[in-house]
């Protein structure tokens, strides 16, 4: 075989003054391009991102954890929270993006398994919030009253020759249909809410194939040198 050498001349790029300042990484932090392209030596950047204040995570866990809260906790008194969570968020998402780019040093990548405690108190709130929806929607609204109009009545609250206020409250004798409608809704939300919970996997199906695949590959590779080594055994006998 022949091998031909082609010589390339490389010529030095032109580096200009670039700004090491937000405004740069603003414009140039979402755009493909390399570090040379744009005029700057990695340790440029590296001074630019030492300069920059370390990102803490905690305070964007719980501005998260807290509108959930609101969301799920009170789903029954204002069910278009969801919606404008949806909606803040979007916007939410490329203002941290921003944010990380150019506000923090680049935070340091770990691998990890959960979101630690704050999974804990997601999941606390998912189970607190079935409480809270199903007494807002016996007790302390007129939504079951629309359901049910018969378990409940209207007081009218007068003063003088006019109308002040109409409060519901629950008919006489229907006090203990109320509660254990209430309290068979909660115990139903929680079933349904454990068995989602057992039937949907921490890990994809997917991604349990995939390191099936691994570990069985693998363990198939393990078992051919240990049949290569025991045929050179056999063959220096």
């Amino acid at each position: 075989h022949t091998h031909t050498h082609t010589h390339h001349h490389h010529t030095t790029p032109h580096h200009t003054t670039t700004p090491h300042g937000s405004l740069f990484f603003l414009t140039h932090k979402y755009k493909k391009y390399t570090v040379a392209s744009l005029g700057v030596t990695l340790q440029e950047v590296a001074d630019n991102d030492r300069e920059m204040d370390m990102y803490e995570q905690f305070d964007d866990y719980l501005e998260m954890v807290i509108e959930f809260g609101y969301v799920t906790m009170f789903a029954s008194a204002f069910p278009m929270a969801a919606a404008i969570s949806v909606l803040a968020n979007s916007i939410e998402m490329r203002s941290d993006s921003v944010k990380l780019a150019i506000g923090f040093r680049r935070p340091r990548i770990a691998r990890v398994g959960s979101m630690g405690a704050w999974e804990s108190i997601l999941r606390a709130q998912v189970w607190l919030a079935v409480l809270t929806n199903v007494f807002i929607f016996g007790f302390t609204s007129e939504q079951m009253m629309q359901y049910l109009p018969e378990f409940f009545e209207r007081v009218y609250l007068t003063h003088g020759q006019a109308v002040a206020i109409a409060e519901q409250t629950v008919a006489e004798g229907a006090g203990r249909y109320v509660v254990a409608i209430v309290f068979l809704l909660e115990h139903v939300l929680i079933l349904v809410g454990i068995g989602l919970d057992a039937a949907i996997h921490t890990v994809p199906k997917w991604v349990r194939t995939a390191l099936q695949k691994r570990e069985y590959l693998a363990h198939s590779r393990y078992l051919e040198m240990c049949r290569q080594q025991k045929l050179a055994r056999a063959k220096a006998a």
